[in-house]
This record gives C-alpha cells, structure tokens and sequence, in this order.
C-alpha cells in the first residue's frame, strides 16, 4: 500500500488491460468480439445498446465481452474513440 511522507494512505488506481477489438469467423459470417473494457453491469449495457443503435446491428454481452455482428472493428474503433475509451 502506498503511503506519503505524512503517512497518509494513497488508493492504488485500478489498472486495466488494454482494449482489444477483434473480429471472428464464425460459420460463414464474421463477429466483432470487443474485450477488457472498463465497465460493469448497467453501464456496460448501456453501452452497448449505445453502440447497436450507432452501427444499426445485433450484438451481446457474454462473459463481460461484447459481440456484435459484422465485420465491424474500424467503426467500433471510432466509437469507442468519441467515447473516451480509445486514444
């Protein structure tokens, strides 16, 4: 735990993994698989909803991974961009 001179307690920042984009072949069509964002529960959610309505397609949550259909990783890049997640 990290202290000052003072001894006053400092909270550690939480780090996460970067994010990655990918996309997957799955049968004979492609899914966007978005993994490590920063964000749990509702907000994830929203976010997701969030960026169905921007790219007009189907997705999912599944294992705190989002999956939206398509070959879709340029537009997810720049969402997420707008959005403060991608520098």
């Amino acid at each position: 735990m990290p202290f000052t001179l003072s001894g006053d307690w400092i909270p550690e920042k939480k780090s996460f993994p970067p994010i990655k984009i990918r996309k997957e072949k799955r049968k004979s069509s492609y899914v966007t698989v978005i993994e490590h964002l920063p964000l749990e529960g509702e907000a994830l959610k929203e976010l997701v909803s969030e960026l169905k309505k921007h790219l007009a397609t189907g997705g999912s949550i599944q294992e705190r991974c989002i999956e939206i259909q398509g070959d879709k990783v340029l537009e997810i890049q720049q969402f997420l961009k707008t959005k403060g997640f991608l520098r």
